[in-house]
């Protein structure tokens, strides 16, 4: 029965262009704030749809209800990316802002990207969320002895290079 309701009232909004204190009822089971408390931006009205921002305790959540078929409000997240950045800054020792991601590949319970700090890139690989690591490259890159061979690098490390992503 509730959903009914839910149903007709964000048909009423949608045709009835209703007000700021309408969206902010209609929002509230969705983003768990009282309607006094949620605060209604960048309302847009369509022809048969109608979208906006309900934002309370810090947190923002992208709404949007077509005609009868309902509504649903969505919570904004910070992009990927930065949640990488932090990631990453944590395991290198750098500030989040000096850090940069770029080859973002995610697959099933695992990811691997690559980072830049001050001048050094790092390979970064999780699996499963919470095993993370970053290795610099400047640590896995052959250095050339004096003798003019490539050394090698001890068999711990290679073997936490061959992780599998």
């Amino acid at each position: 029965m509730k959903h009914l309701q839910l149903l007709a009232t964000t048909t009423l909004l949608m045709l009835a262009g209703c007000g700021e204190s309408a969206l902010r009822s209609v929002s509230s089971g969705y983003v768990g704030c009282s309607p006094d408390e949620i605060e209604i931006t960048n309302d847009d009205i369509g022809f048969s749809n109608r979208s906006w921002d309900a934002a309370c305790h810090g947190r923002i959540f992208h709404c949007s209800g077509a005609g009868k078929v309902g509504m649903s409000c969505v919570e904004d997240r910070p992009p990927v990316d930065e949640t990488l950045r932090a990631v990453t800054a944590s395991r290198v020792g750098c500030p989040v802002d000096e850090v940069e991601v770029s080859r973002d590949k995610p697959g099933f319970n695992r990811r691997s990207w690559e980072a830049t700090c001050r001048g050094h890139a790092f390979y970064c690989f999780a699996v499963a969320r919470k095993d993370i690591s970053c290795i610099d490259e400047m640590a896995v890159a052959p250095k050339a002895a004096s003798s003019g061979t490539p050394e090698t690098l001890p068999m711990n490390d290679r073997q936490t290079l061959e992780h599998p992503l």
